[in-house]
């Protein structure tokens, strides 16, 4: 005999003590200095651990491009110094946002803007 039970009558050991938040959803805007560069970690954060990612306000995946930017296992996104010749509008003048997800669900940060400045 095989038996099959109610799925809304189980109860799931990662649904006890499943969280996700922002921890700053204030943060609109990051500018930064081109010979200094910046680290923008995630607004949002979760428990269990959340996996955090960024992507372009597009939707658009980001991808680490070596000593440009990096994406940390953190979830912290990272913008390597470059010189004025470096530049790109893609990376350096750009809207990202930042997701968190685990067993609560996701969820999406605003927004942020990053923008380099000379330096």
């Amino acid at each position: 005999m095989i038996m099959t039970l109610d799925p809304s009558t189980q109860t799931r050991p990662e649904d006890v003590g499943t969280s996700l938040y922002f921890v700053n959803d204030s943060l609109q805007q990051v500018t930064f200095s081109s010979s200094v560069g910046v680290v923008v970690p995630c607004p949002a954060a979760g428990s269990p651990s959340a996996a955090l990612r960024w992507y372009l306000a597009t939707g658009d995946d980001i991808y680490d491009v070596p000593h440009i930017r990096h994406v940390h296992a953190n979830g912290t996104l990272q913008l390597y110094p470059f010189s004025p010749s470096a530049f790109n509008s893609f990376i350096h003048d750009n809207d990202y946002f930042c997701t968190a997800e685990n067993a609560a669900g996701k969820i999406r940060s605003p927004n942020i803007r990053v923008k380099a400045g000379k330096g």
